[in-house]
């Protein structure tokens, strides 16, 4: 059993090496990739499609840009200019819960603080919480609310629960 908790993208080159391989650190979604890498998988369809990644058991951090196409944005979570944004018309969080939902699993898809604070850790086998387009921002900055993003005590210690 596995999981990984970070205030950056989860698809960031940092916590990329537990489940993913990749030439450039800039491949976290197909539109950071150059046209003579577009037979490889960026990181975040490793993270969802192939294993170890669609095995992980907790993953909570940023990066929905590089995991969903069309983002909401606001002045609470603004674009990430420093990643790549993806254009493939996925929505790989919806295919994490159509995996999650297909192998019989119990699953839950965290968005903001009150998300987790209402998660029962005890009833669910995978947990996807992706509370940023980018990376987390830094306690003294984050909105606090149950719309807000966790901090990373909040986010280590359901994970602990859920693992």
């Amino acid at each position: 059993t596995s999981g990984f908790v970070t205030t950056t993208r989860v698809t960031h080159a940092t916590p990329g090496p537990l489940y993913s391989h990749f030439a450039n650190r800039k491949w976290e979604c197909e539109s950071g990739m150059p046209e003579t890498a577009k037979d490889c998988k960026d990181i975040a369809r490793q993270l969802v499609e192939d294993e170890p990644g669609r095995s992980i058991k907790v993953i909570m951090g940023g990066g929905r840009q590089s995991l969903n196409t069309n983002l909401t944005l606001g002045p609470e979570d603004p674009l990430d200019t420093w990643s790549c944004r993806r254009e493939d018309g996925l929505q790989l969080t919806r295919t994490w819960q159509e995996d999650k939902a297909e192998r019989g699993a119990r699953y839950a898809l965290l968005n903001n603080t009150g998300d987790l604070t209402r998660l029962d850790a005890s009833n669910v086998d995978y947990v996807l919480g992706i509370f940023a387009n980018g990376h987390l921002k830094y306690d003294f900055e984050r909105d606090r609310s149950p719309e807000g993003m966790p901090s990373l005590s909040q986010m280590t210690s359901v994970a602990i629960k859920v693992l």
